[in-house]
């Protein structure tokens, strides 16, 4: 799973989840230990404003607990995909940092906002903390609506049991297993995700919505080498296959994680 992607999701999951419990937001400590944050050594949120004839980016916190604090009470928050940031088909440019674009979507008496992410390495190999990462805050247009969990949950089992059979079909086993395993994930009675197991907070959200996550984390298979975009179909027609069947399990899988962290949040919770 893009560490990049992983990160948004998480920010937004707990955000939600914060309106309903504010423990569920996490705490400084919480957030020390977080597997999104493992890699960054600088974080920092900012508001885009205006300052007679120039716009500036100006900071209103270095941590999550911080971020949320300045949120509006109440407002509506959701995981958006901007798209590729080149022009790379998205399954593709994923695998490169900033490839794609995903952000934190907030809306509040009819003003919308974007938290965008930007990443940049500050440091090098042996050092682990190597990122900084800043969110960014610009007045946006209305966002479009996820899918529901069932139907985000439909589109991603469909994508993953025929991407399972092509990947059989073609002697690919290990990515035969992968997949099958991330379909079993949607009726599992304990969903874990297979990487970022903390996207979502400990509570607030649906078992629905926890499977439908840990399928979409464990069919997130693309990357760069060794990934299932680098492997090799020599067969033209079995070839003109590969190429719809991942471009629409990228899909399915980046439906699956915006649904299940936009749409998730158990029914008890709401009250």
């Amino acid at each position: 799973m893009n560490g990049q992607l992983a990160q948004t999701a998480a920010l937004t999951a707990h955000a939600k989840a914060r309106g309903i419990d504010t423990r569920l937001g996490g705490d400084e400590a919480y957030w020390s230990r977080h597997s999104t944050l493992k890699y960054v050594r600088r974080l920092r949120f900012a508001a885009r404003t205006r300052r007679l004839l120039r716009w500036r980016d100006e900071g209103i916190a270095t941590t999550p607990p911080g971020w949320m604090d300045t949120l509006p009470r109440g407002a509506e928050i959701n995981l958006v995909s901007l798209g590729s940031s080149g022009s790379l088909a998205p399954h593709i440019a994923v695998a490169f940092a900033g490839g794609t674009r995903e952000a934190i979507a907030v809306s509040r008496d009819g003003e919308n906002s974007l938290w965008v992410p930007m990443w940049s390495a500050v440091a090098r190999y042996p050092e682990t903390k190597i990122w900084s990462v800043q969110y960014s805050r610009a007045l946006a247009r209305a966002t479009p609506a996820s899918l529901s969990i069932r139907e985000a949950k439909d589109r991603l089992e469909r994508a993953v049991r025929e991407t399972a059979e092509f990947a059989f079909a073609q002697g690919l086993s290990v990515w035969g297993e992968t997949f099958e395993r991330a379909a079993g994930s949607l009726e599992s009675a304990q969903p874990v995700a297979p990487y970022h197991p903390d996207i979502l907070p400990p509570g607030g959200y649906s078992l629905a919505a926890r499977r439908l996550l840990a399928a979409a984390v464990g069919a997130f298979v693309f990357g760069g080498m060794g990934s299932w975009n680098d492997i090799t179909v020599a067969d033209p027609e079995a070839r003109a296959r590969y190429e719809p069947l991942t471009r629409e399990l990228y899909a399915a899988v980046m439906d699956g994680l915006i649904a299940a962290v936009n749409q998730g949040i158990a029914a008890a919770s709401r009250g």
